[in-house]
């Protein structure tokens, strides 16, 4: 239980700096893919981390007052190029290159590598859920991190 009430804690300090829309999103994404991961669910895994990418894009963009453009619009590239042309020292490297260039390589394998691996050769989609797991895990921390340090003015 003391898990539970520290995940509590965490996303408390998300809501601190981000829209809850944002947080509530990224936070069930974050979930469902874990949750398939640990089920063996690898393409569900891989899937549900891409729509923690957008919605982790998404907040970090309000934050920064980048504008977010409608959902049909919404690129992933494109906000990623936004977000990097940031004056450096107005925010943290952190959200504008490393949590971005991050949620770049989840969403391309999401994207890319999904269901598309011959299942006479290795077993590519649990190896691209490993990947994805972690590093969305990764993004999460950070999140949480630099909120929590008021890093992210």
């Amino acid at each position: 239980m003391a898990n539970a009430a520290g995940n509590r804690d965490h996303v408390t300090g998300l809501l601190n700096i981000f829209q809850r829309k944002h947080v509530d999103a990224l936070v069930k994404h974050f979930s469902e893919s874990i949750n398939a991961f640990e089920d063996g669910d690898w393409e569900k895994c891989i899937n549900k981390a891409g729509k923690f990418v957008e919605a982790v894009l998404k907040a970090l963009a309000v934050h920064t007052n980048v504008p977010v453009p409608s959902a049909r619009e919404f690129k992933v590239g494109q906000m990623v190029i936004k977000l990097g042309q940031l004056t450096s020292g107005q925010f943290e490297d952190s959200i504008r290159l490393l949590i971005p260039r991050n949620c770049v390589f989840i969403y391309d394998v999401a994207s890319n590598r999904g269901s598309r691996h011959d299942s006479t050769d290795i077993d590519a989609n649990k190896m691209d859920a490993i990947a994805v797991a972690q590093n969305i895990s990764w993004v999460l921390a950070e999140m949480v991190r630099l909120s929590h340090q008021g890093a992210l003015k």
